[in-house]
């Protein structure tokens, strides 16, 4: 059974990079969200992923049309935000108001001040 598991790992690897592929060349090779070359990113051994545009856990599936290649920070700040709330989250870096680094706050500031305007 060993050998079945590893076979099955291997099955995997290649369906996950034959996917990145389809994905990459339906995209031009940009961030679905930021737009980032991720040509850029691979040369420095950054690798994509791929992303739920609907999440799993709002009801999404794992279908192709389901599915959008990513720079590794819109991964990991994506989280199970769907892409209309994601997008609304980035449009500051997005428009150059901010950078990629200082969005987090930017958001977190915007949130404050809509919360506490009556004392403004």
């Amino acid at each position: 059974m060993p050998a079945l598991r590893f076979v099955f790992k291997e099955m995997a690897k290649t369906f996950s990079q034959t996917i990145k592929f389809i994905l990459f060349e339906k995209q031009k090779g940009q961030c679905a969200y930021c737009k980032c070359d991720l040509m850029k990113e691979i040369h420095r051994n950054i690798l994509p992923g791929i992303d739920h545009i609907i999440p799993i856990s709002q009801g999404g599936n794992d279908n192709l049309e389901n599915l959008c290649l990513v720079c590794k920070w819109c991964n990991s700040v994506k989280r199970n935000k769907n892409k209309d709330d994601f997008l609304k989250y980035i449009q500051p870096y997005l428009e150059g108001k901010v950078s990629k680094k200082d969005l987090r706050e930017y958001n977190l500031f915007l949130k404050l001040q809509k919360k506490f305007k009556h004392l403004l």
